[in-house]
């Protein structure tokens, strides 16, 4: 299994539209194996899209991204974690222990779902309900 994290500044970070880095690990169901440092050169969606499913990534952990953006990379096959923050290391941590869905790595001000145009949530009320990360 091959997954990515967005870094900046060993955070995961903030918004992968704009992220330089991938931190990708081949790993094992609960450990890693390798990791590499992979640099965003492309800033064009299209483009950036092309770089990342080179990668055969099967789970991307990043935090905010543009709606067109997650629509080409769901459309590659790849398993978005989205809205994630925090030191990577204890990112990857507890998306090993299954335990990445917990408030703590969630962003601030974000319930989990995707906001429509005036801010709002679509899933508004029904609460967050976490995939396993696993």
């Amino acid at each position: 299994m091959i997954i990515a994290i967005s870094t900046w500044d060993g955070n995961v970070s903030p918004v992968l539209d704009v992220a330089r880095e991938l931190l990708v690990i081949e790993c094992n169901p609960k450990s890693e194996r390798t990791r590499q440092i992979i640099l965003l050169t492309e800033l064009d969606i299209c483009r950036r899209t092309d770089m990342i499913r080179a990668l055969e990534l099967d789970t991307l952990i990043c935090g905010a991204l543009s709606r067109p953006l997650e629509l080409l990379l769901t459309a590659a096959g790849i398993k978005l974690l989205t809205h994630t923050c925090g030191p990577v290391d204890e990112v990857l941590g507890a998306y090993f222990d299954g335990s990445l869905s917990e408030g703590a790595f969630r962003m601030p001000g974000c319930c989990g779902h995707r906001r429509n145009r005036r801010g709002h949530c679509r899933n508004r009320g029904a609460g967050f309900k976490p995939e396993s990360g696993n």
